[in-house]
C-alpha cells in the first residue's frame, strides 16, 4: 500500500506542479505559463494547450486594455470642448451671435463625438474577430483614394495625395476596416492641427515596409 501510494504520488507530481502554477495565474499576471514536462505524453499536450489558451487570453486582455485607453483618449477632446463651451456660455449673459457661435462649436464637437463613438464601436467589434479569415488582401493606395473622394467632410479640404511607391499598386494583407479607421484618424488630426495649411499624404514603399 505504501509503495503504491509512493508510486502514485511520483506519477502525479507533474500534474501537481501544473495545478500549483495554474492557481498562481490571475488577471494581472497572464504572462505566466505552466511548466511543460520534458517527455512527450498527455501531460505535455495538456500543458501546451493550456499555455496556448493563456497566450490567447493575454492577447485579448491586452487588446481590450489598449482599446479602453485609446477610447478614453479619443473621447476626452470633444467632451472637453462641449463642457468648456457650455460653461463659457453660462458664465454670463451673451448676445445672440455669441450664443450661435457657441452652439455651433458644441454641435461640431458633438458630431465629432458621434463619429468617434461609431469608429470605436467598429474597432471593438473588429477586435473580437481577430482570425486569419479577418484579414483581407487589398491595394492601400485605393483605400486612401476612396477615403479622400468618398468622405464628404474631406471635400474642399487642402488634401494632396502623392503615391511615391516603387510599385503603382501597393498590395497589402491587413484588415481593411481597421486600416481605414487608422488613416481617417491620422488625416483628421492633420486637418485639425495644420492651421489651415495644405495636408500632404505620401505613400511610399521600402523593402517590406509601406
Amino acid at each position: 500500500f505504501i509503495i503504491g501510494r509512493w508510486f502514485a504520488g511520483l506519477m502525479l507530481m507533474p500534474m501537481s506542479k501544473i495545478t500549483k502554477h495554474a492557481k498562481r495565474i490571475k488577471a494581472h499576471n497572464l504572462h505566466l505559463r505552466v511548466p511543460e514536462p520534458a517527455q512527450n505524453d498527455e501531460l505535455k499536450e495538456l500543458s501546451v494547450t493550456f499555455n496556448e489558451m493563456l497566450a490567447s487570453l493575454e492577447m485579448t486582455f491586452n487588446i481590450h486594455q489598449n482599446f479602453i485607453n485609446n477610447a478614453s483618449h479619443e473621447l476626452r477632446t470633444p467632451l472637453t470642448t462641449i463642457l468648456g463651451e457650455s460653461e463659457f456660455a453660462l458664465s454670463r449673459p451673451r448676445t445672440a451671435d455669441e450664443y450661435e457661435h457657441i452652439i455651433r462649436n458644441i454641435n461640431k464637437a458633438a458630431l465629432r463625438l458621434e463619429v468617434l463613438t461609431c469608429d470605436l464601436l467598429q474597432l471593438n467589434h473588429s477586435y473580437t474577430k481577430l482570425s486569419p479569415e479577418f484579414f483581407d488582401t487589398f491595394y492601400l493606395d485605393e483605400v486612401v483614394h476612396d477615403l479622400l473622394t468618398n468622405d464628404e467632410k474631406y471635400q474642399g479640404q487642402l488634401l494632396h495625395f502623392h503615391n511615391q511607391s516603387k510599385k503603382d499598386n501597393v498590395l497589402i494583407k491587413a484588415n481593411r476596416q481597421l486600416i481605414q479607421i487608422a488613416l481617417k484618424n491620422i488625416i483628421d488630426n492633420a486637418i485639425n492641427f495644420s492651421d489651415q495649411r495644405a495636408v500632404e499624404i505620401t505613400l511610399s514603399t521600402s523593402d517590406n515596409t509601406v
